[in-house]
């Protein structure tokens, strides 16, 4: 892999992960929302700017790069499966559960 497209994929990542963990700096002004609401929409639009960025880095080859690797997919699945596990738990169960008692603080 050359080291352009090494430093394109760090850049990318840091990008995503930056304004991933930014997003939560609005939530006092979305709270009238449902959490679950919450926590699709920042997923969809993640993905959303995700392949944006890749169309706009013109590198034509990642769809097929992707498909010609079975278990990158599979790898793929099993982390976004664990990130959406892992985001969607702390926005829900604190509008869940009694916050009295049970050590559950709310972070906005």
């Amino acid at each position: 892999m050359a080291t352009a497209d090494l430093r394109k994929g760090y850049l990318l990542g840091l990008t995503t992960f930056s304004i991933w963990g930014l997003f939560p700096l609005y939530f006092k002004s979305i709270e009238q929302f449902a959490a679950l609401e919450i926590v699709t929409q920042r997923a969809i639009w993640s993905a959303l700017f995700g392949t944006l960025i890749l169309m706009l880095w013109r590198h034509p080859g990642w769809w097929q790069e992707l498909l010609a690797h079975p278990r990158r997919i599979g790898v793929l699945m099993i982390s976004s499966v664990l990130i959406a596990s892992n985001r969607r738990t702390p926005a829900i169960l604190p509008t869940t559960y009694s916050k009295r008692g049970t050590g559950f603080a709310r972070i906005v």
